[in-house]
């Protein structure tokens, strides 16, 4: 037999009355077709698997486009007409009116930081520079937009290909975001690095802080962020490892295929 395959060979042996081996069978079976098919049949689930993570990926990124587009459109424009309104106001230049000239620069002040705001909540749900410049430019803005006097972020990447799938990107990006949102809200650290790894065909991404840290049973009660990391996460089939004592920061690990 010179064909090309796989073969599973099973050995039957021949006894004799005394139980002494005198020989034996050797059945060989043809396994080549049998693995394709369930080498297919893998292939074929992972090609479904990935269709289903990806519309559910897409249905995200669609209502948050949505929602930055109402923002936009409606509040933002909202916020807008009332400051002119208010700019129109006339003040007197009059003792008496002190303190009506007062409160106007006051509520010009809290609309042009309600207008930054929700510019600022519009550019976070829909991150153009994504899409545009890719992962490692798109992280080191949010980095820098993120870091604060008091609280600064670094960024470190390793081996990450320069050009990645637009979904595996999209959900770096986005678990990259959170896990940095729950170091401003909660770590009250001064400084916290984000770092990203491709290695074994897999995009590993590490966040460590120098903050006060948690109690591991305390972990779940951090609102829906870790639980919004998690999800993406198992979507790629990864996993989320978070480590972290009170008074000795945290650091939140997690890697999915690539």
């Amino acid at each position: 037999m010179n064909r090309q395959g796989f073969y599973d060979a099973e050995v039957v042996p021949n006894l004799d009355q005394k139980g002494e081996l005198i020989g034996g069978i050797i059945v060989v079976h043809d396994i080549t077709e049998s693995l394709k098919n369930k080498d297919k049949a893998i292939t074929q689930n992972l090609s479904q698997q990935k269709i289903v993570v990806n519309a559910i990926l897409e249905a995200e990124e669609e209502e948050r486009k949505r929602i930055a587009e109402a923002m936009h459109n409606g509040l933002g424009q909202l916020l807008y007409g009332i400051r002119l309104y208010v700019n129109q106001l006339e003040i007197e230049q009059d003792p008496a009116q002190d303190k009506n000239h007062r409160i106007k620069q006051h509520i010009e002040q809290l609309l042009a930081e309600a207008i930054d705001s929700t510019r600022s909540l519009s550019y976070e749900l829909t991150p153009a520079i994504l899409k545009d410049f890719g992962l490692k430019t798109a992280l080191g803005e949010l980095c820098e937009k993120s870091s604060k006097a008091e609280l600064r972020f670094s960024l470190a990447t390793y081996e990450v290909a320069t050009q990645l799938e637009e979904n595996m990107e999209l959900v770096t990006y986005r678990i990259t975001q959170e896990l940095i949102n729950n170091v401003l809200k909660y770590a009250n650290a001064t400084e916290a690095e984000i770092e990203v790894e491709q290695k074994n065909y897999k995009l590993i991404i590490t966040v460590s802080d120098n903050g006060n840290g948690f109690k591991q049973e305390d972990k779940l009660r951090r609102g829906i962020g870790l639980y919004s990391i998690m999800n993406r996460v198992k979507l790629l089939n990864g996993q989320l490892d978070i480590m972290s004592k009170e008074n000795t920061g945290s650091k939140n690990k997690g890697d999915a295929i690539s």
